[in-house]
């Protein structure tokens, strides 16, 4: 099933994202055909399983940010590291979506030439940046980028939105309309309101993890140091509390902060893969003796419950009343955070399965 890995690397995790990103790429792409020659539930586990994909990878990074960056000291660091691992990639795909956009008699491997193009451009781009920028205009190029951020999100709010649509949609000129399009989707301020198209539906995930990334030094650390002394019990109660705040955080999205794109109650897997993170930082050895629990006949328990869980939302949770929707995705955030913990000790088998070396090798 994988090898035990030699390092500190935790490889399972990395066999875990892998089949988080296996399952959001399998679910945007077409699939009619081999759907159709599949078994229903077969063909809907591997295709229709991008909500358990993006829950796992929330999961993961709320998991990484406690385990990796407990206490991070100086927060606009924190935030530079994180913007400089996603924006320039990130970048260059609206640049390309929207050079689509404006030329949609493009063939298929004439935007494949476009997008390989602005790739390598970005790629030597990006490496000169590094290797010539100084730290001073390393840190002016970021908080320089924030400050964009905030101006498209003030513009956004308080004059496209004050607008009829008539006048976004028909009176803009064409060049200014999809500029401003363009600008709304690079600075990820796309849940501020609701006249700008996505370039890409797929990168609201990204805007739930950016968000995060910025809350997470100003907020979560701050809370985590204040539940740190305090007993188990307390912290255990801290955790469920959040259920009905983020409840009430979802509904006023819908209704007053035109937020709902952020899908706030996945965001609650965050706060899940942060407890876990943080239980596996102080008490490893708690985590690290499950596969005592699991021998014998009983060793491939973890890899069935890992099943189990991926089933869910399958076979019971899209059965239930839509009006349970966000309760049930919050819920949803246990058993695949048990998972996960499983997952952390590498003599499990679903830890073994999770290292074989290519899903190593995709995550």
């Amino acid at each position: 099933m994988g090898q035990i890995p030699s390092d500190n690397r935790l490889h399972a995790l990395d066999g875990l994202r892998a089949i988080a990103i296996l399952f959001v790429v399998f679910t945007h792409v077409s699939h009619d055909y081999i759907t159709s020659v599949l078994p229903p539930f077969l063909g809907e586990m591997i295709f229709g399983n991008g909500g358990t994909g993006v829950s796992l990878l929330f999961i993961l990074s709320g998991f990484l940010m406690a385990y990796i960056y407990p206490s991070p000291t100086k927060p606009l660091d924190f935030l530079q590291k994180r913007y400089t691992r996603i924006f320039p990639l990130f970048l260059t795909l609206v640049v390309v979506m929207t050079v689509v956009r404006l030329m949609p008699e493009l063939s298929w491997n004439e935007r494949l030439a476009i997008l390989f193009t602005f790739a390598i451009i970005t790629h030597f781009l990006w490496l000169g940046i590094k290797k010539i920028a100084s730290k001073k205009l390393s840190r002016a190029l970021f908080v320089s980028f924030l400050f964009l951020q905030i101006g498209v999100g003030a513009f956004y709010l308080l004059w496209i939105l004050k607008q009829p649509p008539i006048v976004f949609n028909q009176l803009l000129s064409p060049a200014l309309r999809e500029g401003m399009i363009s600008l709304v989707n690079a600075t990820l301020t796309l849940p501020l309101g609701n006249y700008i198209p996505m370039l890409d539906g797929v990168y609201w995930s990204l805007a739930a993890e950016v968000l995060f990334y910025v809350l997470y030094p100003l907020i979560c650390v701050p809370l985590i140091t204040f539940f740190s002394p305090r007993p188990r019990s307390v912290k255990i109660a801290g955790v469920l509390l959040l259920i009905p705040f983020f409840l009430g955080l979802d509904l006023l999205s819908h209704r007053v902060l035109l937020l709902s794109m952020l899908q706030l109650p996945i965001s609650y897997y965050f706060v899940t893969g942060i407890a876990l993170g943080y239980l596996y930082r102080r008490h490893p050895s708690v985590i690290q003796k499950a596969h005592q629990l699991y021998t014998g006949k009983l060793y491939l328990i973890p890899i069935i419950l890992f099943f189990i869980a991926l089933t869910i939302k399958l076979t019971i949770l899209n059965s239930l009343p839509s009006s349970f929707d966000s309760l049930i995705y919050i819920l949803w955030a246990f058993p695949l955070t048990f998972c996960l913990a499983l997952t952390l000790d590498h003599k499990t088998s679903l830890s073994k399965l999770l290292s074989s070396k290519i899903l190593v090798y995709i995550g």
